[in-house]
Parts: C-alpha cells; structure tokens; sequence
C-alpha cells in the first residue's frame, strides 16, 4: 500500500522518505511492513545500504483463538459451542499485542483513513467479486 500510494502521488525520492518515516511512526503500519518484506525477502534490509535491519515488530506467532460456533437443529432449535481455532498473534513494537482479525482491522482502518484524509474515493467491494464468483 506504502509503495502504490507513493507511486500514485508521484512522490519523488525526498517525499517518499518522508512519507515512509511517517508511516512508519504507526507500529501497526511498521508490523505490517515488516511482516511483508520478510515474507517476500526472507530478511530485512535497510534500503541505502543493504545491511542487515532487525524488525521492531516484537513477535510474530500461533496461538488459538475462541470462537463460538452455533448450529440449527432440523426442528429449529439453536446449539452453540466454544471452540479453539487456530489463529496468529502479533506483538507490535509497542507491546500491544493482536490477533490476526484485529491487526488486519487496524492496517485496513489506517489506510483508509489515510487515503480519504487525501480525498481519495473508497468504493465497497461486491461480495461476488470477493468471492471470486464475478471474474
């Protein structure tokens, strides 16, 4: 999202290295960049030099997550039941910690407050193009 946004306002060098440090004030945006270069790069790297960067992210790692799972019965009566579910914890760089439904709210709310702060119209997705029933 950093680099589209970028790319989109036709941010020169200066502009993007201000724009990146700003984003990167946020630790739930700085998680999120970290997650995803090490995810594509395998290590991070600073960008002027290539040395090797530590992430500020805290942890990364699995966990379960309680969910409630509710059945109807054929004469209509409703069942429920607490199960555990997989999930994925994220420790941000300042000690808060996420499970993976929350962080990924927190990314999304960010960047679409931060786009419409800049006038840029947000449309909803349709669930058929979600879903990938729509091509």
């Amino acid at each position: 999202m950093r680099d589209y946004w970028c790319e989109h306002v036709s941010a020169d060098d200066s502009e993007r290295t201000q724009l990146h440090n700003r984003w990167k004030q946020y630790p739930i945006i700085l998680a999120a960049e970290e997650i995803a270069n090490t995810a594509k790069h395998f290590v991070l790297r600073k960008c002027r030099n290539k040395e090797i960067r530590y992430p500020k992210t805290k942890q990364v790692r699995p966990g379960y997550s309680k969910y409630l799972e509710i059945y109807e019965r054929s004469n209509g009566q409703l069942l429920s039941k607490v199960v555990d579910m997989p999930d994925y914890f994220v420790k941000v760089s300042d000690g808060k910690q996420y499970d993976l439904y929350a962080f990924t709210k927190e990314v999304l709310d960010f960047w679409k407050h931060e786009l419409q702060s800049r006038q840029v119209n947000l449309r909803r997705q349709s669930f058929a193009s979600l879903s990938g029933m729509r091509k």
